[in-house]
């Protein structure tokens, strides 16, 4: 159990603390209790929501990043300007346009797409399925 003393920050420094060591479940829980208990605070949620994306990133697991890192992104152009720390945003931006760049073979016709994947190795077969399941949600 997560203690209730523990300040915001001190929560993110104990997940990034968690996420270094490789433990990123409990990363994931330290973030998520900031969420939760910050949700009223936007530079804090800010904060801890990109943790969340970034920590996914790390995993490949794109279909989990990608609304969180709109989510973030969509938040700014409705807040005051000032009152979240602008270097989230950015991040935001350059973890999308990485996932953008990764598939960016999606101008292919689904013919060459068949070929290319029957052609990939299999852990990037695996990055296509999250690509596609990306795709089916319509979340890029």
């Amino acid at each position: 159990e997560i203690p209730e003393t523990l300040t915001a920050q001190e929560l993110i420094q104990q997940g990034q603390n968690s996420f270094e060591k490789g433990n990123y479940k409990a990363a994931l829980a330290y973030y998520n209790t900031v969420v939760d208990r910050y949700k009223d605070f936007p530079a804090i949620y800010i904060e801890a929501r990109y943790e969340i994306a970034h920590l996914y990133m790390k995993q490949k697991k794109y279909d989990l990043a990608v609304p969180i890192l709109n989510e973030i992104r969509d938040i700014y152009p409705k807040s005051t300007p000032g009152t979240l720390p602008a270097a989230y945003y950015k991040l935001a931006e350059i973890e999308l346009s990485k996932i953008q760049k990764k598939y960016s073979f999606c101008s292919y016709s689904e013919k060459e797409l068949l070929y290319y994947f029957e052609k990939l190795p299999e852990v990037d077969q695996q990055e296509l399925i999250e690509f596609a399941k990306i795709k089916a949600k319509k979340i890029l």
